[in-house]
């Protein structure tokens, strides 16, 4: 089924997971799928505007996975009122060399419990130390990572490849 928009799919209210297409321009008509619990914006198009994302997504109670690019996670982050508590896991596909966001992440989404970083440039984990739910860190082929010993004892960190 070729992608028209978000307004065009059949029973949005039932849908749980989402993946959006290269298409993928706009997430206006989100508020719809009030059982995603899974959205994954990383495959969309560079072209994808905010929308007043963190309002949007904010309407999502069942949201706990979010998947998006640095650039994306940026544009997300930067209003300051984003505020996204119910979502408890965050994948960011950062690409070679891309700074990522942590310090702002830890102040928008605070109830994260999972974060899982791809080919972030410099990773310092002491800006994620204030997630009291955090428990699982894991980085796939970093940068330069700093701040480790800054996270709680029980926090899980697993580095691949082993530096």
């Amino acid at each position: 089924m070729p992608w028209r928009g978000l307004a065009d799919l059949p029973c949005p209210e039932r849908l749980r997971v989402l993946s959006l297409p290269p298409t993928a321009t706009r997430l206006t008509d989100i508020a719809a799928c009030t059982s995603l619990t899974e959205l994954r914006l990383q495959g969309a198009s560079e072209r994808l505007t905010p929308d007043s994302w963190g309002a949007l997504l904010g309407e999502l109670p069942e949201l706990r996975t979010l998947t998006l690019t640095s650039a994306q996670l940026s544009l997300l982050l930067f209003a300051p009122r984003t505020r996204l508590s119910q979502v408890t896991r965050l994948n960011v596909h950062a690409g070679a060399g891309a700074a990522v966001p942590l310090r702002r992440i830890s102040l928008r989404l605070p109830g994260l419990e999972e974060v899982h970083l791809m080919e972030a440039a410099e990773v310092d984990l002491g800006s994620l130390a204030s997630l009291h739910r955090l428990r699982r860190v894991h980085l796939d082929h970093p940068g330069d990572v700093s701040g480790a010993e800054a996270l709680a004892a029980d926090v899980e960190l697993s580095v691949h490849p082993r530096p």
